[in-house]
This record gives structure tokens, sequence and C-alpha cells, in this order.
């Protein structure tokens, strides 16, 4: 029988040793991993601690054979014989066959007969301990204890494992939210040219255009284009592979939507190149203002160009009918107002310049 007993004990901690190894993909982790250490040690309750987020004191993860109330939800450093293992950062074992030590199991005194503290370290750095307990005086030996331990070294490496992922999930998480809240469009082109990541309003944007978000950037939105947009040249000059800034602008052929453009590299800490990032802004309604502005300005300086080219004129006639009688003072005073209307006349001319030359460049 106890030939068998030691069979199955280490049936168990090479079972719970070989899960451990592979790792753990189900179920909440700290317990799943509590657990199979409790069942590979026959123990009657076990506990696990975890320092999370950088927090001074280890706080309860995961508990077996009792219930989370019946023992402290945080563990300061020194506090109790698990605290100290943390403290000092080694396995501490006691014997309570002298003195009973009664611990409450779900409502019910159970009697503790030894007890196995063992820190969880990462690289020299203690993370947390697992607690052990038995009933049975005798069920703690040299040889479980070296296994528990080594079987705790291997749990800690696929708990930090898991919580480093959870950590990197939850900054990309935090990250998507971000790109997914703000109205631009923002993309990360691969250096194939194909969309690797999209936002929200990318993702609506392609919808819009009725095609994936996920094809050749440059060729989806290239057949699109309104004559009227840049010069096809510059619009693929984001296409290119090299360390270019690019800022341009596009208009949709269909809709006469227009986006300004922003593409920029973007490499790793390697210097590894990842693509380009590409940022669109629509600025439909500010370019409809601007060309409604000079559309405005248009207007009326043509309409001051008539009555300007009027007082010029009837400046000139009083000037050759009425000048040898007019007195000096009539004379400098109409030559003033012949001055006055020319310069007007300028400015107006220089404005009909500039917004002809504004309307181009928005067309």
């Amino acid at each position: 029988d106890r030939a068998a007993g030691e069979n199955a004990r280490l049936e168990a901690l090479y079972g719970a040793a070989h899960s451990l190894a592979v790792g753990l993909d189900s179920g909440d982790l700290a317990d799943v991993t509590l657990r199979r250490l409790v069942d590979a040690a026959a123990g009657q309750v076990a506990t696990l601690y975890l320092q999370r987020n950088g927090r001074p004191a280890a706080e309860l993860a995961a508990a077996v054979g009792v219930a989370r109330g019946e023992v402290p939800e945080v563990l300061a450093a020194g506090q109790g014989l698990a605290g100290r293992a943390v403290a000092e950062a080694r396995a501490i074992e006691a014997d309570h066959t002298a003195s009973e030590l009664r611990l409450m199991v779900f409502g019910e005194p159970v009697a503790l007969r030894r007890e196995l503290h063992v820190p969880l370290q990462v690289d020299s750095e203690t993370v947390g301990v697992a607690s052990f307990g038995w009933s049975d005086p005798e069920a703690l030996d040299a040889e479980l204890r070296l296994m528990l331990e080594a079987l705790c070294a291997q749990a800690t490496v696929g708990l930090a494992r898991a919580a480093s992922e959870r950590a990197t999930y939850e900054r990309e998480a935090v990250i998507r939210t971000v790109l997914d809240a703000t109205p631009d469009i923002i993309m990360l082109v691969d250096p194939e040219g194909r969309v690797s990541v999209a936002n929200a309003a990318a993702r609506a944007f392609y919808r819009g255009l009725d095609i994936e978000a996920t094809g050749a950037y440059i060729e989806t939105l290239s057949g699109r284009l309104a004559e009227r947009t840049t010069d096809p040249g510059a619009f693929r000059a984001g296409e290119a592979e090299d360390d270019r800034r690019v800022v341009n602008e596009f208009v949709l052929a269909d809709s006469g939507r227009c986006f300004r453009r922003y593409i920029a590299p973007v490499r790793d800490e390697t210097d590894t190149s990842l693509g380009r990032i590409v940022v669109c802004r629509e600025v439909t309604e500010e370019r409809r203002a601007e060309r409604m502005k000079d559309e405005i300005v248009a207007t009326v300086s043509h309409e001051l160009r008539t009555p300007l080219t009027s007082i010029i004129g009837y400046t000139e006639l009083l000037d050759e009918e009425l000048g040898p009688t007019m007195g000096e003072d009539d004379r400098q005073l109409l030559k003033v107002v012949e001055r006055n209307a020319r310069r007007l006349l300028t400015l107006v001319g220089d404005l009909l310049v500039a917004a002809q030359a504004e309307a181009m460049e928005l067309d």
C-alpha cells in the first residue's frame, strides 16, 4: 500500500509538472495553478498570494480547501510564516505536532500539523508565495518539499508569462480604444503596401467605399480619386518605403469628400521597418468654406470694379470738360478722388488674382 501510495504521489507530481510546463489555458490561471499544485502535494489547504501592478503587498489570488473570507486578502512582507517566506526569499516549513494549529476551513476547525510556504521568484525577485497545509504530520518529506519548490518555480514562470501577456493585451486594448475614439483615419501600411492596422474611422471609411480595409492601400484608392486630386505621382509617393514624410490631399470621385493625408515611416526599437503610418483627416467642409469665401471675394471684387471704373471715367471727363473753368482747389480735390479710385481698383484687381490662384490650388 505504501509503495502504491508513493507511485500515485509521483504520478501526480510529474503530471502537475507536465501541465505547468506546457502551460495553462483554461479558467482562472492562478486558481488552476494552485489546484494542480495542491493535488500533487495531497494537501488539505493551500493559498496563493501574488504581487500585482508593482504593489508592495501581495494579494490573495487563489485559495483551495479554505474559504477566501477565512484567510487575509492582503499579505505584507514579514506577516506570518508566508510573509516571512516573501521577506526572506526562502521556503519556510513549520511543524505543529507539539502545539496543534487549528484553521477554520469553511466554518469548521481543522487541525494542521505541517505547513510549507514557498516564495515565487522571477529573476531573483519575489513576486508572491504559495502556502500548503497538511493534517498528516508525515505528509511532507524532503522529497516532496524539493518537488513542490521545483513545481512552484515552474508555476511562477507560467504565471509571470500570463501576467506579461495580459499586461500586453491590456496595453494593446487601451491603444485600440484610443485609436478607435479618434475621428481621423489612422492606418499602418506594411512594407508590402497592405493595411495591417486600421482604426474604427478607417474601417468605416473603407466600408463606405464598399471595399475591405485590409487590401493594398494605394491600389484600392487610386481608382476612386477625382480628377482634381493631387497628381497620381504625388498620391503614390506614400507607397515608397523610405524615410520621407508626405503631406498631400486627395478627393474621392463619387462623393467629392476631401482628405488631407500625412504619411511617415514607422520603425521598431531595432530600427526595423514596420511600414508606414497613414493619417487622413477629412477637410471637405474646410475646403467648401474656403471655396465659398473665394467666390464671395471674386463676386464682390467684380461688383466693385464697375463703379470704380465709372468713377475714374467721370473724373477724367470732368477734368477735360471743366478743367479750364475750375479753380485750383477744385482741381486738386478731383485729382484726390481719381487717385483713390485708381488705388481701390488696383486692390480689387489684386483680390481677384489671389482668389483665382487659391481656386486653382483647391481644384
